[in-house]
């Protein structure tokens, strides 16, 4: 079979190729390589033995950019360029032909048409009837004739993990595998992560116009310390994100535990925590009791008063921010009214809370959905304890179950449209 590998310079090919194709056959299937990677024979000697010295055949590309210039026209040689390089008559014990592995596969198989690249065909077709398989590596896609290219069977990208920057690894690659040629990227059927592995290094040499080592710039050499300073750096900026908006109570939202008009009717659990019993209720009307002159007289003023024209200053620096009169203030639909908790009523599965709005003696019941479209928001704390909110409001209060109890005065006081049942909102 036919397999590409592809690859930026230095992103794993030669790798890829030595490690899981070259070793592989001639130390699991004793077959012969042919290939233009330098590899460094007496080190498979010194590993695997003696045998594999015959079992490797390295064709090494002559005048090419020697001595920073290109020798004479007759003297260039490119491995593999001449289709009668595939000819060959070698077989092992289990019928198997060479591995042919030919790095840069665009510059003998360059995607041009022409004499030498349709004979190249040629023997791309004949490959498996010789029990030969081919081993391609190139840079990029397109670079090797597309006919040749179009008859693999397997593709193989990879790539270097250092092309994130700072938060890349240089130890290990990205390997992608497509079923065919010209794929895109996000077609593959298998990704995987592959560490480079130190003991396969010694069997070639990739820099292949370079008698020695060659130690690579990534741009990255400090980058272990860069990443660490980058990462506390994100780290400080989500504590310090999230220490504001929790205290100030808008992180993410509003408080989950408030219940709009849309979440109101369902069925919430109770808070058992909530004692009604000391829950503060709105002002109720207490009995006829005449308070004592003497007490009268030692009772605390704890009220605040204004002026009628102007607004409450704390409700005002809070809500409003700047003086206005009341009647540039909104004020809550209900703000005069008398809110009481009357019970619930279930209706074809739909759950609904009922509350009694006292204005004077006049009363009528609404829905907690219908008071939550007046922009009202109620927490339900326990069985008889609703907390009520609104953004015009000065203050949350509390609404209980506990009826109001009217005095005698109260009862006198009103006038025949709040016997009558007048109403206004």
């Amino acid at each position: 079979m036919i397999t590409i590998i592809e690859g930026l310079p230095g992103h794993g090919k030669s790798y890829e190729a030595v490690a899981f194709y070259i070793i592989p056959a001639i130390v699991n299937d004793r077959r012969k390589v042919i290939t233009n990677i330098p590899l460094n024979i007496d080190k498979f000697v010194a590993v695997f033995g003696e045998y594999t010295r015959d079992l490797i055949e390295v064709r090494t590309p002559k005048g090419l950019f020697v001595d920073n210039k290109n020798a004479d026209e007759g003297d260039i040689y490119i491995p593999f360029s001449d289709p009668s390089e595939f000819l060959t008559d070698w077989r092992n014990s289990k019928n198997q032909g060479p591995m042919f592995v030919v790095d840069e596969a665009q510059f003998p198989m360059p995607n041009t048409k022409s004499p030498r690249t349709e004979q190249l065909l040629l023997m791309a077709t004949m490959h498996r009837h010789h029990g030969q398989d081919w081993v391609l590596l190139s840079q990029i896609r397109g670079q090797i004739y597309t006919k040749i290219a179009a008859l693999s069977e397997a593709v193989i990208r990879v790539r270097k993990k250092t092309f994130l920057g700072f938060l890349g690894d240089r130890s290990s690659y990205w390997r992608f595998l497509y079923p065919s040629y010209g794929l895109k990227d996000r077609d593959y059927v298998r990704k995987e992560t592959r560490k480079y592995k130190e003991a396969f290094f010694p069997f070639y040499k990739s820099h292949t116009h370079s008698d020695g080592a060659v130690v690579e710039h990534t741009g990255y050499e400090k980058g272990m310390s860069f990443k660490l300073i980058i990462l506390f750096s994100l780290a400080l900026v989500i504590y310090s994100a999230y220490a504001y908006f929790s205290f100030s109570g808008t992180f993410f939202g509003d408080d989950p535990d408030v219940i709009t008009a849309e979440i109101f009717e369902d069925d919430i659990a109770f808070d058992e925590s909530v004692d009604p019993s000391v829950a503060i209720s709105q002002e109720t009307y207490p009995e006829d009791v005449s308070l004592k002159p003497d007490a009268v007289a030692t009772e605390e003023k704890t009220e605040s008063y204004v002026l009628d024209n102007y607004v409450d200053i704390k409700r005002d620096v809070i809500k409003r921010d700047t003086a206005k009169t009341i009647e540039e203030v909104k004020r809550p639909p209900l703000d005069k009214h008398k809110i009481y908790y009357s019970g619930k009523h279930e209706y074809k599965d739909k759950l609904s809370y009922v509350f009694d709005v006292y204005e004077g003696l006049s009363v009528v019941q609404m829905t907690g959905e219908q008071i939550g479209h007046l922009n009202y928001s109620i927490r339900k704390l326990n069985d008889c304890v609703f907390l009520f909110d609104h953004p015009n409001g000065s203050d949350p209060f509390y609404v209980t179950c506990h009826k109001p109890i009217f005095n005698k005065n109260d009862v006198e006081s009103v006038d025949d449209s709040a016997i009558n049942g007048g109403f206004s909102l």
